[in-house]
C-alpha cells in the first residue's frame, strides 16, 4: 500500500528522535551527550536483539518491541522515542539552556 512508502522515513525518524532525545538530557544533565548517547544506542541495540519479537515464543522480549534500534513495533517504538526527546526537552528546558 501506499503507506509502506513511508516506512522508512518513519523508522529513520524514530531514531533521530531517540538519539536527538539523549543527547539533549545528558547534554541538560552536563554531561558529554555524544558519548552517552553512543553508548544508550550500543545498549538499546544488545538488548534489543536479544530474543524475539514474537510474543508466544519462549524467547520473547518485550523490550525488542519498543527498541528504536530493532523498532519491533512502529507505533510502539515512536511513543518511546517521542518520550526520550520529551525527556531531554525537559532537562535542557529546566536547566536554563535556552537562554
Amino acid at each position: 500500500p501506499f503507506i509502506n512508502k513511508f516506512e522508512p522515513i518513519l523508522r529513520s525518524l524514530i531514531l533521530l528522535l531517540a538519539i536527538f532525545g539523549l543527547q539533549m538530557t545528558f547534554s541538560g544533565f552536563e554531561m558529554d551527550g555524544l558519548g552517552w548517547s553512543a553508548f544508550i544506542v550500543f545498549l538499546d541495540a544488545l538488548f534489543g536483539y536479544m530474543g524475539t519479537t514474537d510474543i508466544n515464543s519462549f524467547a520473547f522480549n518485550p523490550y525488542s518491541l519498543i527498541s528504536f534500534t530493532r523498532q519491533g513495533n512502529l507505533p510502539l517504538s515512536l511513543i518511546f522515542s517521542s518520550l526520550i526527546c520529551l525527556l531531554g526537552f525537559w532537562s535542557y528546558v529546566i536547566k536554563g539552556g535556552e537562554n
